[in-house]
């Protein structure tokens, strides 16, 4: 286990990648007071959604679109600088969001170092996937069961316990690439 842990983190390094789960993170519980509020560099719009072609006709008018899925957890705007998370919001009503980045440093695949120079803003969705939402649920009674992972996510990212939020298995999906060292003439070249 030793040597194996060793690797890893020479991998780590020699890379400059290293995922929030890895065992070679110090582990460590942070519990705040409260969640403090944070103004967004750049607004966070809200996704309209479509049920039939003819709403997605209706609101494109002449205009091309760009069409993505949409998953159901919570939006989460990611900084990182010289490849350190330093900040993750959540979207609260676009101007503004809570600041979860405690919590964010658990999510199960969210990495917490990249090999990226300058600043690197992303926004994508926190989740929790439905198999574990459903064990989540088996393991509670009844009364204190969950309606729906989105219901679960957001109380989850929004927890001031850091232990909970790392039980909960979060995962962070980036759809958007907001601020790189990269130009953007299309709206497409920012979909990740």
């Amino acid at each position: 286990y030793d040597r194996l842990l060793d690797m890893l983190a020479e991998l780590e390094n020699k890379y400059n990648f290293r995922l929030s789960n890895s065992p070679t993170k110090e582990v460590g519980a942070e519990a705040l007071s409260e969640l403090q509020k944070k103004i967004h560099k750049y607004r966070l719009y809200s996704l309209n959604k479509t049920k039939t072609v003819k709403n997605l006709q209706d609101l494109a008018g002449p205009h091309q679109v760009i069409v993505s899925p949409k998953l159901d957890g919570l939006t989460i705007c990611l900084t990182y600088q010289d490849g350190e998370l330093i900040q993750a919001l959540t979207r609260g009503n676009g101007y503004e969001g809570e600041d979860v980045t405690h919590n964010a440093r658990v999510f199960a695949n969210l990495p917490l170092k990249i090999p990226h120079k300058g600043n690197l803003i992303v926004s994508g969705e926190a989740v929790i996937k439905l198999s574990d939402f459903d064990l989540i649920n088996e393991s509670l009674s009844a009364e204190e069961q969950y309606k729906n992972p989105r219901n679960l996510v957001s109380g989850s990212v929004r927890t001031l316990d850091n232990r909970k939020a790392a039980k909960r298995r979060i995962h962070f999906y980036a759809f958007a690439l907001l601020e790189s060292e990269y130009d953007f003439t299309l709206k497409s070249e920012q979909l990740l």
